[in-house]
């Protein structure tokens, strides 16, 4: 091998993604040291052989018709394969083919840079994997919300006077709203004194959920209703204050059977008066 031959070969073998030339006959004649760690076999057992000799027909087909696609049209070629190496393990790649002239200007063979996108590919697939099942999930998320901002707040009459509201699950702004006008109605058409809001199986309500049943506490006093609230927790306490809900000016109760027995005394002691 002369010196500028070794030189190129050097130049060739210190690039990192495998590189080939081939002939017409599709056999390679020259490639770096990356494509025989390819094909995980030596240079002596590679140079003048070609495909068939180490892929399926299947693969090579795939590889032939490519080459063939540069040589008859002198133009570069880029195309996604996908090789089965010596011990059965499936790659894919990105094979740019450009091709070789002579100085006629005739296609004499090609030149190829291969990518191994493998591992990008694999990835790619998790992440695809992942962003659905999170739409997946996120759908479900939906549907339930749907369920429940369909489901009637019940305005229940426990006591003479007395009204219950009781608050079960999230509380969106459209089933917060609901709820008031429910409420609101039912109050008005009823000689009510007080309305329990049970927020006991609500959870930990958000600022927009204190705000919503702060609404609800304001127009109830302007109808003349106190409200006491039952199910209050310390860490809803907090909350509530949070949201703007004065705590100080109203009852609560932590539990529903409290509620009522703070009512119906508060209700004797309007009679009384």
């Amino acid at each position: 091998m002369n010196t500028e031959a070794g030189l190129l070969q050097e130049l060739v073998d210190g690039m990192p993604d495998p590189m080939f030339f081939k002939d017409r006959q599709h056999r390679w004649i020259a490639f770096n040291r990356a494509f025989c760690d390819l094909l995980g076999r030596p240079p002596e057992e590679i140079r003048g052989r070609s495909d068939p000799d180490f892929f399926p027909p299947d693969q090579v087909a795939v590889f032939w018709e490519h080459d063939d696609l540069v040589f008859e049209t002198g133009r570069p070629d880029l195309n996604e394969e996908k090789i089965t190496l010596g011990g059965g393990e499936l790659r894919i790649l990105w094979t740019r083919k450009v091709p070789i002239r002579d100085a006629s200007r005739a296609v004499v063979g090609l030149y190829g840079l291969i990518m191994d996108i493998t591992h990008q590919m694999e990835h790619a697939r998790k992440t695809e994997l992942l962003e659905a099942e999170a739409a997946r999930k996120q759908a479900i998320i939906e549907a339930q919300e749907r369920v429940i901002d369909g489901l009637v707040v019940p305005v229940l009459e426990i006591w003479e006077g007395i009204l219950l509201l009781p608050l079960v699950g999230a509380l969106s702004q459209s089933r917060a709203a609901h709820a008031i006008e429910s409420v609101l109605a039912a109050v008005s058409e009823r000689n009510t004194e007080t309305v329990l809001i049970d927020v006991t199986g609500a959870g930990l309500p958000d600022a927009a959920g204190a705000e919503i049943i702060a609404r609800a506490v304001r127009a109830l006093a302007l109808l003349g209703c106190r409200t006491i609230l039952v199910g209050i927790s310390a860490e809803s306490a907090r909350t509530f204050v949070e949201g703007g809900l004065d705590l100080g000016g109203m009852t609560t109760c932590a539990t529903l059977k409290q509620g009522l027995s703070r009512a119906l005394a508060l209700r004797r002691g309007s009679s009384r008066r």
